[in-house]
């Protein structure tokens, strides 16, 4: 029989732990919401009560995730998983935030950790088909065809297995394509990649897709272009841009989607007010962080061209930005009213055989070295030079494009 002061003591752990239960429910209907410093706030508020406490220490880390800060985000997901080793949820979240951090063998171990210990966990089987064989081959497709098997309602786990299937079983991919659709109509990727499959090929891929793709990639962008697939165009472009025009001060510097700034950095020699667009705010975020850009304006690059004062800039650099648009006339007419008359514009586009533009299997556009031209023209540019490339590698092959730098003789039709 209990005493009075064991009762006692017991009745206020049982209030601590209902108030640390109060916090975390809060804390998570802020996440929720999308209030990621006041959910920080409540877990913390938990923490400090009880370090080991297992789910804030885990809902914590995914703030991290989201945040950008993998590092933390690893530490404390390890610290839940070490109260909690067996949680499924905790194992999965670490994935992700290891995947986010380049450590894709280490995510894949996790993930399938997750799928050991949940195998009816959907959420588990589907993470894993996002990097095995590089969420591009059978054990792909088969993990994500688990994963829609356990939840009827998983359109991501169908359009995961489209692009699983694309190269290897076209026709399977497009009914993936259309059971996810099935399932949510807006999916806007897997419309566009629905477009793909069939040889359809519409003018631009959708805005969110585009966001989405690069938000996703935003920290760990930069090595894995460099390091993993060889991306030197920003550089080819400056090295010809300086043959062209020697660096001088006082320019005024346009950088089409500019991303993290990897081109910020090859325009380096010419020192002037440097402005980039990009649509994508996590990519913007590690732009800003390095120093070089006077202006940086987040949105669409039509949207965000069509505000810019005509004849503002000297030059402007599109460097892996062509091949997320088809057609290309809107983009160098727009390109064009913003240039100073000789102004300058170098851009890279993927190579096509094919006359005018094509949409491949990897979601970008292809062009014609011919149509680049001919729209180029038909805007007021003339060519200075042009010269073929291996724009970077993808998987094991490399994917060749073209590099032009144009001069704006006169103004666009209707400018």
């Amino acid at each position: 029989m209990l005493t009075r002061q064991q009762k006692r003591r017991e009745a206020r752990e049982a209030a601590k732990r209902a108030d640390r239960r109060e916090f975390l429910t809060a804390g998570l209907a802020l996440h929720q919401a999308g209030r990621l410093s006041e959910a920080a706030e409540h877990y913390e508020h938990v923490l400090d009560r009880e370090p080991r406490n297992a789910e804030a220490l885990n809902l914590l880390g995914v703030i991290w995730h989201q945040r950008g800060d993998q590092q933390r985000a690893i530490d404390l997901l390890n610290e839940a998983l070490r109260c909690r080793p067996d949680a499924v949820i905790y194992h999965v979240n670490l994935g992700s935030a290891l995947a986010a951090a380049g450590n894709a063998g280490w995510a894949v171990r996790n993930f399938r950790r997750a799928v050991a210990l949940g195998p009816a966990s959907a959420m588990a089987h589907r993470n894993l088909g996002s990097l095995v064989d590089g969420g591009a081959g059978r054990s792909a497709a088969a993990s994500f065809g688990r994963a829609a098997s356990l939840d009827a309602k998983d359109a991501v786990a169908r359009l995961g297995r489209a692009h699983a299937l694309k190269r290897w079983d076209p026709p399977a991919a497009i009914a993936s394509c259309r059971a996810a659709l099935a399932i949510d109509p807006s999916l806007a990727e897997a419309r566009f990649l629905l477009a793909a499959l069939e040889g359809e090929a519409p003018t631009r891929p959708p805005a969110a897709y585009v966001r989405g793709l690069f938000d996703k990639y935003a920290t760990e962008f930069d090595r894995h272009l460099i390091d993993k697939l060889g991306y030197a165009t920003p550089a080819l472009l400056a090295e010809m841009l300086r043959e062209l025009l020697p660096p001088k001060r006082d320019m005024d510097i346009l950088d089409l989607g500019c991303g993290t700034g990897l081109s910020g950095l090859a325009l380096s020699a010419y020192e002037g007010r440097l402005t980039g667009i990009d649509l994508s705010p996590a990519m913007l975020a590690q732009a800003r962080s390095r120093g070089i850009y006077a202006e940086l304006i987040e949105g669409d690059i039509m949207e965000a061209l069509a505000h810019q004062p005509p004849g503002r800039f000297d030059l402007a650099m599109a460097s892996d930005v062509l091949n997320y648009f088809g057609d290309l006339a809107g983009v160098f007419a727009a390109v064009g009213r913003t240039l100073k008359h000789r102004g300058l514009f170098a851009c890279s586009t993927e190579a096509s055989a094919a006359p005018g533009y094509t949409l491949h299997d990897g979601l970008r556009y292809a062009h014609h070295p011919d149509y680049v031209k001919e729209v180029a023209a038909a805007a007021g540019f003339g060519p200075l030079a042009q010269r073929p490339a291996i724009l970077r590698r993808q998987g094991a092959a490399e994917v060749a494009g073209e590099l032009f730098v144009f001069a704006r003789q006169e103004a666009a039709p209707g400018n």
